[in-house]
């Protein structure tokens, strides 16, 4: 039987409800180059997802993204944290 691939903004989205949160560097190590492409396919379909930009040791920018907004007590963001990614 073949593998089925699954899409790389279900594994974005998969991770993100797991662990609350993704960077670049971790969705390399996955084989996902574009992860910001991936979140705005997200956010397209309904997915509320906040981006907090920090800085590394070295003072490097990086974005972190996490499921919903940053303002946690956010009602609209728990509602659209449960919806599912629909396929594009």
């Amino acid at each position: 039987m073949p593998e089925t691939k699954i899409p790389q903004r279900v594994f974005v989205y998969n991770h993100l409800k797991t662990h609350g949160y993704i960077t670049d560097v971790v969705a390399q190590n996955y084989g996902i180059r574009r992860l910001a492409a991936r979140i705005e396919e997200l956010k397209r379909n309904g997915v509320s997802i906040g981006v907090d930009i920090r800085r590394d040791d070295k003072g490097t920018r990086y974005a972190y993204y996490t499921l919903g907004c940053p303002d946690r007590n956010c009602e609209l963001c728990e509602a659209s944290a449960l919806a599912v990614p629909r396929a594009a």
